[in-house]
């Protein structure tokens, strides 16, 4: 892997941290993309929004606890299955099943959130468009399932 894009890096930390040696690209919007690129200015920070991902290039896509803020989640990974040479994604979002005791099938309490996800059904959802090659709980105490996988 020579190229990472990071959609939705945040304070682009673990880019920076784990991925320096590497081309990287975060993707964010505003106003933490004026902030990125104040702070790392020799680094790509691009707008999440606006960025034509077909136009990228990347053997990794890292799209780290996004998924539950965006308003059409099919169209964020036809996004990233349009990224040139991609080969895997690093996928991550809450798990429903360990925020709620008992169901839950209302809309999230977390204002931010559109959509929250039981693991079986982000499973089955990122499945639909991924051949999923590890499905993990990746951190319990912040109820954090992950998923990796390549293009179909």
């Amino acid at each position: 892997m020579k190229n990472i894009i990071d959609i939705g890096c945040g304070s682009g930390f673990k880019l920076i941290k784990y991925f320096s040696r590497y081309d990287i690209k975060g993707l964010d919007i505003e106003p933490t993309l004026s902030y990125l690129r104040k702070k790392y200015p020799h680094n790509k920070w691009l707008n999440a929004i606006k960025t034509d991902m077909s136009l990228l290039e990347s053997q990794m896509v890292i799209c780290s606890d996004v998924i539950e803020h965006v308003l059409d989640p099919k169209e964020l990974l036809i996004k990233i299955k349009s990224v040139n040479k991609f080969q895997k994604l690093v996928i991550s979002a809450t798990v429903r099943d360990l925020v709620y005791s008992g169901s839950q099938n209302g809309p999230p309490k977390k204002p931010t959130y559109i959509r929250e996800w039981s693991y079986s059904e982000f499973n089955e959802f990122i499945s639909s468009y991924f051949k999923i090659e590890k499905h993990f709980i990746s951190n319990r105490e912040q109820r954090t399932q992950t998923i990796i996988c390549s293009p179909l």
